[in-house]
């Protein structure tokens, strides 16, 4: 039976196939996975990172399927798509790097069974990377909150997020109250909608503390994704280093040829962590 990469890839090259032939629909679940020699669950699974990446549009009802997304210009070449899928006993589960939901909200918003344990909420002297994202000025703390995510029962990333004190004056003293995305608590009690992220994507490796936290030996690689988060205004909202274990992460880059009568994508790149017992192939 093919994979689900193997099916997501058969797919990419239809859809392309479809859009330069002026089609809009694609066939059945059914008719798909017995093309792709593939479960429906499969088929299904690679549906849903193509709808992620914008690529199709999946409704439901008497004329449901999948159909070819439209773009907002004609012959404009399809956006660029950040996309993590993590594979877990449950399934694959998908978040876009490019709408503006949190981790732990767009994973649990698809099923996967997420924890987050909160390791410190205080001030902070954060490096000069981070004074500079907050315009600080020298020797001016921020506030710092540090929190393990979990995802399937195991640590998948540590995250640090960085906020301007004068810009959030109560939150130490009114604390996170159980909140888990810190953008619906932005929201909630502030008033102040996350508008665009940023995100960067550098590989280090693991220092001991980390190590411990993430339950990986010393020296291990990460992904280091640096975030910044802008309100609808420009300003910065927050400037947050999240670590992903390394073992569980591999980067995948697609790129979509639409036809000869349209601008080829840009790369559409992905981050795939494991768990444990479920290596990469």
């Amino acid at each position: 039976m093919a994979t689900t990469e193997e099916v997501l890839d058969k797919l990419a090259a239809s859809c392309a196939r479809l859009r330069e032939e002026g089609g809009s629909r694609l066939p059945s679940e059914r008719a798909l996975a017995k093309d792709c020699h593939a479960s429906r669950s499969t088929v299904r699974r690679a549906l849903g990172v193509l709808a992620e990446q914008g690529v199709v549009t999946i409704k439901r009802g008497r004329n449901g399927g999948a159909y070819l997304s439209q773009p907002t210009d004609a012959g404009a070449a399809v956006d660029e798509h950040l996309f993590a899928v993590w594979s877990t006993g449950h399934g694959k589960i998908t978040r876009s790097f490019s709408k503006m939901t949190g981790i732990p909200q767009s994973l649990s918003e698809q099923g996967l069974d997420v924890g987050i344990r909160v390791l410190s909420l205080g001030l902070n002297l954060p490096r000069e990377s981070v004074a500079s994202d907050l315009e600080l000025g020298e020797g001016e703390p921020a506030i710092c909150l540090a929190r393990l995510r979990f995802a399937g029962g195991e640590p998948l990333s540590l995250e640090r997020m960085y906020l301007s004190l004068s810009r959030f004056p109560h939150l130490l003293e009114e604390g996170l109250r159980g909140a888990t995305s810190m953008y619906v608590l932005f929201q909630e009690r502030y008033g102040l909608s996350v508008a665009s992220v940023e995100e960067e994507i550098e590989i280090t490796t693991a220092g001991l503390e980390v190590a411990q936290l993430l339950t990986i030996r010393e020296g291990s690689p990460l992904v280091k994704l640096r975030r910044r988060a802008f309100d609808r205004d420009g300003r910065l909202v927050e400037s947050s280093r999240d670590l992903f274990r390394g073992d569980r992460t591999r980067l995948t880059v697609r790129t979509h040829d639409p036809g000869p009568h349209q601008a080829a994508s840009r790369p559409d790149v992905g981050i795939r962590p494991w768990l444990r017992d479920a290596p990469p192939p």
